[in-house]
């Protein structure tokens, strides 16, 4: 489990590097735990085109908002 600064450290990255940035290329290992319910294509597909709007985190936990 990362710490809150490590989580705070990746946020701050993807705010510089990928905000309002359109993702062009998702590579997605086959993991049944991480896709549990989708396939690694389907996930692939839905993120590809998408632009990062904003990162956020509560706690530990990350997130990115796209907009399709």
């Amino acid at each position: 489990m990362p710490e809150l600064p490590e989580v705070e450290r990746a946020r701050r990255l993807i705010e510089r590097v990928a905000r309002d940035r359109r993702i062009v290329k998702v590579i997605c290992a086959r993991d049944p735990l991480v896709f549990s319910g989708v396939s690694a294509t389907r996930m692939r597909r839905a993120l590809s085109g998408c632009t990062v709007t904003r990162s956020a985190r509560y706690g530990k936990q990350l997130w990115i908002e796209l907009e399709l």
